[in-house]
């Protein structure tokens, strides 16, 4: 074919879809119309579930700026008592964390922390599953007297009760004890003993108190080992009451690792 022929051939195809498409404005231009208008109606319903599955996942606990906060469907931060998997939390008036404990009269013991890695978490299983059974043997009674009354509490110290402030405490002198090392008079060069770092940051100075240091062991239940040899082993030898768990009311934790090993800083307080 010439290239006249060809450019000839190309004006006339041109020229009927032009006449096909002038005959019926009125069905195929509206059909058209309609079929984007739905596609672009679709994409924007996606795009709002996206948006509404982004704002939802949103929705529950973070961790912002050295605290923990759990955010509700609004947006905003929770500020009243909260229990979540078993576990009962309380917020200061700001909405940070403040403590957590397990749940009135389901026996006491292991509970989940949102605010524990795994091997903090194991060991605080370990802790408070001991609490317990120290504080049924003290009370073998109690579960059985309790008559449903929801204002009593019949395993109110058969565990410890998760205090974030003491996290905190425990978290910075971990720090330092793994830095400048720790004397066997449980004070740290240069920081001094536990009571003088209440002192500092004004919490709680004159509260009964144990610090521990736990240091290279293997994993959770290494440590855990490692803690009785310092409390209820001490206890049963010397009747001295400050080395009870059973004693204790409150616990804060942290934990590091290095070179392989695993490090602890337990702090309780009564």
């Amino acid at each position: 074919m010439s290239q006249k022929c060809c450019k000839a051939y190309l004006w006339t195809i041109a020229a009927a879809m032009v006449f096909l498409m002038a005959g019926m404005p009125g069905q195929v231009w509206q059909v058209r119309a309609e079929e984007v208008q739905g596609t672009e109606e679709i994409q924007q319903t996606q795009e709002i579930q996206k948006t509404q599955g982004t704002e939802q996942s949103s929705t529950g606990w973070r961790f912002e700026e050295g605290e923990w906060f759990y955010y509700l469907e609004d947006g905003t931060k929770n500020r009243k008592e909260l229990t979540f998997d078993d576990a009962v939390y309380e917020f200061e008036k700001d909405g940070t964390l403040q403590s957590a404990h397990w749940i009135p009269n389901t026996g006491g013991g292991a509970y989940p922390v949102v605010c524990y890695d795994e091997e903090e978490q194991a060991l605080f299983d370990q802790l408070n599953d001991e609490k317990k059974d120290l504080f049924f043997e003290e009370y073998p009674d109690r579960e059985n007297e309790y008559d449903g009354d929801d204002h009593a509490m019949y395993d109110r110290y058969a565990g410890f009760k998760m205090d974030v402030n003491l996290n905190k405490i425990a978290s910075h002198r971990l720090e330092m004890a793994m830095e400048n090392g720790y004397s066997v008079d449980s004070t740290i060069p240069g920081e001094g003993s536990l009571k003088d770092y209440l002192g500092q940051v004004g919490y709680r100075k004159h509260a009964t108190s144990l610090e521990l240091y736990i240091q290279r062991r293997d994993d959770a239940d290494d440590a855990f080992d490692k803690v009785m040899d310092r409390t209820q082993k001490k206890y049963d030898t010397s009747g001295k009451h400050l080395y009870s768990l059973e004693y204790y009311r409150s616990l804060g934790m942290a934990h590091a690792e290095k070179d392989g090993a695993h490090y602890f800083m337990i702090v309780l307080m009564r």
